[in-house]
């Protein structure tokens, strides 16, 4: 096996002290591993940045229509119009149950509730 540097990379039967997987041996063809190619990277590292950008913008032309709703401004005639709409709703966090019910029950609600899972592709320079 090769790297992009083009030395020799042993695979994992070979630093065992075999020539063949233990897939070959009993028979089984292995099928290719997918190749993510790097304009597939290239493009998904653009649209994160683009995507950045647009959020930047985005968060900013609230926070200022907000402000203005807020504050009474009229809105210029036209197709469109904006609200201010508030909703209000109850966040357990466990710092606001901490008092309430005590550590160890935050705690066993915790794990019965189990994680919230995020997966994201970073993509970074080779080095």
């Amino acid at each position: 096996m090769f790297d992009d540097s083009m030395s020799y990379v042993p695979s994992r039967a070979e630093k065992r002290g075999r020539t063949r997987s233990r897939r070959e041996e009993l028979g089984e063809v292995s099928s290719p591993r997918p190749v993510i190619q790097q304009d597939e990277l290239d493009e998904m590292r653009e649209l994160d940045r683009r995507l950045r950008q647009v959020e930047a913008r985005r968060q900013q032309l609230r926070a200022s229509l907000l402000q203005r709703l807020s504050s009474g401004a009229a809105i210029e005639a036209g197709r469109l119009t904006a609200r201010l709409v508030e909703r209000r709703c109850r966040i357990l966090s466990a710092k606001k149950l901490l008092p309430l019910i005590g550590k160890a029950e935050v705690r066993r609600l915790q794990d019965l509730a189990g994680p919230t899972v995020y997966r994201s592709v970073m993509i970074m320079e080779r080095s």
